[in-house]
């Protein structure tokens, strides 16, 4: 696939996007119509079988690294019913795509997935923080434990979970801008649906999966790389389909924020 680079818009955008992009802090969550309170982060914990009997100690590990930074976190559990959301084993829900539908569905910020593996006397711990307002993973770690006793095992899931939010706290970003021809397309970012063309958004930098769709149309994917503090800029060009009319819709229009200068 061909790669589009943006380059930096101006001195000030630039400058305002060196600062890191910090966890969610402080709100407890959004507030639904019904006027009962939303979390905007949600924990699942997966856990071998023969763990299950600690869940509620060892999830509280994991909830104590989000404490630690005034970040209210809830946990659910995997097959629990949640609203209209059932809440996959993290093993099952590990892309991007399955992520941000589980974000989408239930109005959340960010969704922690932590997958705890025994091999005899070991423990394999994987951990995923997906931002969904970022439209990607801000920090993804792994671990082992070697050995582990019930009480080692706990700390090192709170361990695990400081250092997914020290990580994603790291995150530089950058913001990228998609327009196309014809305007008025649906635009998914590494499989969250983000809005029409023109669209600019913020997201972390790095290389990222752009799908652009619109009907009388052949569906548009490219990626595009977005560096740290700059702007990146992607026009597609969408094909007609055989035996489609699609009427004449004018050349792409800019989003607001103006012209992004491209190489």
């Amino acid at each position: 696939m061909n790669r589009y680079r943006g380059i930096m818009r101006g001195a000030g955008l630039g400058l305002s996007l060196l600062v890191t992009m910090p966890v969610l802090a402080g709100s407890g969550g959004t507030r639904s119509e019904s006027g009962t309170r939303k979390p905007q982060v949600v924990a699942i914990v997966e856990l071998p079988s023969d763990a299950e009997a600690q869940r509620e100690r060892l999830s509280g590990e994991v909830q104590r690294g989000f404490k630690a930074r005034k970040v209210p976190v809830e946990l659910v559990t995997p097959g629990a019913l949640t609203g209209t959301t059932l809440w996959p084993q993290p093993s099952q829900c590990t892309n991007s795509e399955c992520q941000a539908e589980l974000c989408q569905k239930s109005e959340l910020r960010q969704l922690l997935s932590v997958r705890v593996v025994r091999d005899g006397d070991d423990w394999q711990l994987v951990g995923q923080l997906y931002d969904a307002q970022m439209a990607d993973f801000a920090a993804e770690v792994e671990s082992s434990c070697v050995g582990c006793e019930a009480g080692k095992l706990g700390t090192r899931l709170s361990a695990l979970t400081t250092e997914l939010l020290h990580k994603a706290q790291q995150r530089k970003t950058g913001m990228l801008e998609v327009t196309s021809l014809p305007p008025g397309a649906t635009v998914r970012l590494n499989g969250m649906r983000l809005g029409q063309t023109p669209i600019i958004v913020t997201t972390f930098a790095g290389e990222h999966r752009v799908e652009i769709q619109k009907p009388g149309f052949a569906p548009y994917q490219n990626e595009v790389v977005v560096d740290p503090g700059r702007g990146a800029a992607l026009d597609a060009l969408l094909q007609v389909e055989p035996g489609a009319q699609p009427g004449n819709e004018g050349q792409p229009r800019r989003a607001r924020l103006g012209p992004l200068n491209r190489r």
